[in-house]
């Protein structure tokens, strides 16, 4: 579900630059209309944990520090409400935890940076 948002599905390349920063707010976007949160249901939770990971990935080079901690910490937000709803997570789903961490890892990043200015 999430391949086509971050590789041409023809040459099979990553989409790099303005399209990679177009495509991955539209995924978002599209995320965020049609599998909204509110639901409270477990795809839902995961495809915005997703979707937001490639916003992150796709695009942090041109995209300010707030929105990179906007981002990051929405992640974080979304996996806590997956982990306190307490139940095994199945396979293909416990990838929110290796995003979690890349969150973690990206606010760490900017707090070092920050740190030694």
């Amino acid at each position: 579900f999430v391949g086509p948002w971050k590789v041409c599905p023809n040459c099979h390349q990553l989409y790099q630059n303005e399209l990679a920063a177009d495509l991955a707010n539209a995924f978002v976007a599209f995320v965020e209309t049609n599998y909204p949160l509110k639901h409270g249901k477990l795809f839902n939770q995961w495809l915005h944990v997703e979707a937001h990971l490639v916003k992150l990935n796709q695009h942090s080079q041109s995209i300010k520090n707030e929105e990179i901690i906007q981002v990051a910490n929405s992640i974080v937000n979304v996996v806590g409400e997956i982990k306190a709803q307490n139940f095994p997570l199945p396979p293909p789903l416990q990838r929110v935890l290796q995003i979690e961490a890349a969150a973690y890892d990206r606010l760490g990043c900017l707090a070092a940076i920050a740190g030694t200015k």
